[in-house]
Parts: C-alpha cells; sequence; structure tokens
C-alpha cells in the first residue's frame, strides 16, 4: 500500500500562500479597473455619494486610497481576501502538499480567476470577502466566539458591498446551529456582534465621509430593474398595456417605440444609450430621459401591472435575459473581460487620474490569443458543478454537508439574477465560479479523509474497535 500523503506543514502551508499571493499581486497590481470602478474611485476621492454603487465599497475605497493614492492598495485588500479563504480552506481539510499546490494554482492561473480576481468591482471583492467569511468556521479547528464574529462581519461587508451577498448569512447561522452547543449564548452573541459591529461601523463611517448628491444606490437600481422589466415585456407583447405610465403623463405610444428601438436582453443599459454611448447622466438620457418626471412609486405600480397582466410576456423578457447571465448565446456581449484601467467615464478617469496608472499584467494575458474565453466563462458549466456536488451527497455521503451548503449558496447567488436581472456580464456569475471551486476542494478533502480511514481501518484490527477512545 502507498503510504498516506500528510497534511501540509503549518511552515510549507505559509511558504505556500505566501508565495502565490505575491506572485498573484504581481499580476493583478495595481488592478483591472472597469467604468464602474473608475466610477466608485471618483466617488471616493471626491466624497460624493452620486451613482448607483453601495456605499460601503466606496467607503473602503476611500480609506485605501487614504493610505496610498491609486487603486493598488484596494486591489491588494481584494486579493488578500481571496487568498486568505484559500489559506484557511487547505489547513481546514489538512490537504496534502501536492493538492494544496495543485488549489492554489487553479486560483491563479484559471481563466475567469485571473480575469476576474483583480477587477475592481463589488461582484469581486463581495465574493471574496463571503467565501472567507463560510471557510473561517468550517470544521477542523475549534471555533472561539471571535472567530463567528469575524466571519459574520466579512459576511454582513459582502452584503453591504453587494446586497445578494446577504444569502451567506443564513448559511453561516445554519452552521453555527450545527457546531455549537445547545444554548450557547456565547457564540449567538459574537455572531450578533460581529454583524450588528459592521453594519454600524460601515454607516458611521459612510455618514462622516460622504455627502449624498444623487439618489441611493437602492433606488437608482430599483429603477434600472423595473424600466428594464417593462421594456422587456413590451418587446415580447408589443401590445402590452401601459395604463400607469399613461395617466403618469407619458405618451406610451412614442415610449414603445423608443423601447422596442433599444431593448435588448443583454443589459439595461442599451434604454439609455444614444448611438451605442453611455452619456454623461444615463438616468435621463434616452428611454430613461423619457421617464424622468415618473416617481419610482409608479414605476412600480407599473411594474407590478405588468407582471400580472402580461404574465407571458414578462416571464419571456425574465427567461431570456436569465439565459445569457448563464452564458447562453455570444459570451463576448457580455463582456467577459475587463482589462487594464478603463478611460472611460472620461471626466471621471481624468479626476481621478487614471492614465497615470500602468496596466496589471494580467491585462496583457487576458488581450493575448491564446487566451480562452468561450466555454469556461460560462456560468452554466459551474452551476452545474455546484449541483453535482449537492446531488453526490446523495450517492457519496463522504461529500461533505458544508461543501453542499456552499454549492447552495452559489447557486441561490446565481438564481437571484432571474429575479434581479439588469446586464448579462459574466462578473455577476463569479460568485459561482467561487462557490464551484472552494466547494469541489472540499469534496476532493473529504474524499482523502474518506480513504485514510479505510486505509486506518485495515491497519487496525476491527476487534480491537470498542477499546479505542472515543
Amino acid at each position: 500500500m502507498r503510504p498516506l500523503a500528510a497534511p501540509v506543514t503549518a511552515r510549507a502551508g505559509w511558504i505556500l500562500f505566501a508565495v502565490f499571493t505575491a506572485v498573484s499581486l504581481a499580476l493583478q497590481l495595481p488592478g483591472n479597473v472597469p467604468y464602474d470602478g473608475i466610477v466608485v474611485w471618483h466617488e471616493a476621492v471626491t466624497a460624493r455619494l452620486y451613482a448607483q454603487h453601495p456605499a460601503a465599497l466606496v467607503l473602503v475605497w476611500r480609506l485605501c486610497d487614504g493610505l496610498m493614492r491609486g487603486p493598488a492598495l484596494f486591489t491588494a485588500l481584494q486579493l488578500a481576501a481571496l487568498w486568505l479563504a484559500a489559506k484557511v480552506l487547505i489547513d481546514r481539510t489538512g490537504a496534502p502538499l501536492g493538492l494544496a499546490a495543485g488549489f492554489y494554482l487553479f486560483l491563479l492561473a484559471w481563466p475567469p480567476l485571473l480575469a476576474m480576481s483583480g477587477l475592481t468591482v463589488k461582484d469581486v471583492f463581495g465574493g471574496h470577502l463571503a467565501i472567507l467569511a463560510f471557510v473561517l468556521v468550517l470544521p477542523g479547528a475549534p471555533h472561539k466566539p471571535r472567530i463567528w464574529a469575524a466571519a459574520f462581519a466579512c459576511a454582513t461587508l459582502a452584503a453591504l458591498i453587494r446586497y445578494q451577498f446577504a444569502l451567506m448569512l443564513p448559511a453561516l447561522a445554519l452552521m453555527a446551529w450545527r457546531q455549537s452547543a445547545r444554548r450557547d449564548y456565547r457564540t449567538a452573541a459574537a455572531c450578533a456582534i460581529g454583524a450588528a459591529g459592521t453594519a454600524a461601523a460601515v454607516w458611521l463611517g459612510v455618514a462622516l465621509a460622504f455627502t449624498q448628491t444623487g439618489a441611493s444606490d437602492i433606488d437608482l437600481s430599483l429603477r434600472k430593474m423595473m424600466v428594464f422589466d417593462i421594456a422587456g415585456t413590451v418587446a415580447a407583447d408589443h401590445a402590452a398595456p401601459l395604463p400607469v405610465l399613461a395617466q403618469a403623463g407619458v405618451d406610451v405610444a412614442a415610449l414603445k417605440a423608443q423601447m422596442l428601438a433599444a431593448y435588448s436582453p443583454l443589459r439595461v443599459d442599451t434604454l439609455w444609450e444614444v448611438h451605442g454611448a453611455t452619456p454623461e447622466d444615463p438616468m435621463h438620457s434616452a428611454v430613461f430621459a423619457t421617464l424622468g418626471h415618473v416617481s419610482n412609486g409608479q414605476l412600480a405600480r407599473q411594474w407590478r401591472f405588468s407582471a400580472r397582466h402580461d404574465t407571458g410576456a414578462f416571464l419571456r423578457h425574465h427567461a431570456l435575459a436569465f439565459g445569457r447571465v448563464l452564458g447562453f448565446g455570444n459570451i463576448y456581449q457580455c463582456r467577459p473581460l475587463r482589462a487594464g484601467i478603463s478611460w472611460l467615464p472620461r471626466r471621471e478617469a481624468a479626476a481621478v487620474h487614471a492614465g497615470a496608472y500602468r496596466a496589471p499584467v494580467s491585462a496583457a494575458v487576458m488581450t493575448a490569443r491564446a487566451f480562452p474565453v468561450r466555454l469556461l466563462f460560462r456560468a452554466w458549466l459551474y452551476g452545474l458543478v455546484c449541483l453535482c456536488i449537492a446531488g453526490g451527497r446523495l450517492l457519496w455521503r463522504e461529500i461533505p454537508a458544508e461543501a453542499v451548503l456552499l454549492a447552495a449558496f452559489g447557486l441561490a447567488y446565481e438564481l437571484s439574477f432571474a429575479v434581479l436581472s439588469q446586464a448579462c456580464e459574466v462578473r455577476y456569475s463569479y460568485p459561482l465560479v467561487l462557490a464551484a471551486t472552494f466547494g469541489t476542494m472540499l469534496v476532493l478533502g473529504a474524499g482523502r479523509r474518506g480513504r485514510t480511514a479505510a486505509a486506518l481501518r485495515t491497519i487496525i484490527p476491527t476487534r480491537h474497535s470498542s477499546t479505542l477512545p472515543r
């Protein structure tokens, strides 16, 4: 029988972590900053909240920019969360050196991870924090209350950066219930303190650091979603009535013509673009300009009417939009790569001197002819992996419940876009890629432990098993 592979020693584990983190930073710094990242950067520098980005994300960027100008420190913090999560997972699973190195190499070089781990957007940073929160409380080490507090703090910050990451909080609560002794008030208190303390700190930081000069990110996001759904319903059924908008004084016939000319299930952006260009004020351009005087309350009533009265058309629009999120169709239309630092929007990019920062090495890799995109960036592939993990537990009991829970989180997160669809950008599926990757590693670790247990049973005679300490 071949000797069992020993788990990574503490020293080797830290060396692996340091080496791969350093290589990742060398590849990704100062970060790939897309259009949305430029706007967040500008909001952070000017201390004004005026766009549809969560204030928590802008606050983190402002704190990083206060310590070091530019996007590099923000990107480094984002990457540190990912690699720390990987280190904790290796420690919890007791993976051997070869498996640990393979996992690190996968995180470093797998195309979607290489392309998106250094992308300065809420989906990526929030995804890293959510995964870190999950692995912190995996079985394999005694969890003191401060570990539970840290996990809930990370998950809460992730939820404040992108609200759908709040799905991680019930997953952590379930893990706390499974692992804690009955009436373990210390663990419950630590979880509450971690969540409430983080939320309070973010609220206070935003109140002290920023001036709100535009609608809140929640109001803007809801408005975009409702306009997108109403336009999609009209595109699926040209005769769809718009009585609430008519009562609000909108020329419905002209609006429908405008919607039909501009609508695409790919993204809501086409409803405010003029000749394919993004205007300075998207919320008051093209279709959105026609609806500029309509309140969110009136839009909500029309949205509910469309969902009830034209249910078939409403659902066809959602099916088309969600199908693109899952990766069906031309993947290049969903902007799979954001290489380098954007020069758009021009005014904001010039204000933060974005052009003074070099593009990261990863930008050259991502734009190389050999860089594969087509299959590996499709969300349905990683959804299938998560489904296999969840369903596989019925056939192979060694799949840990924690892997199933992580897979369920990834699937639930992705399914949320069936309701909250606004665009098909592949970065929206990045948390699903993380859930599939870390869930697979949990399964591999469980399989190794299972083989180890089987080997030990061949060494220790069955007749002596009753004398083993419990």
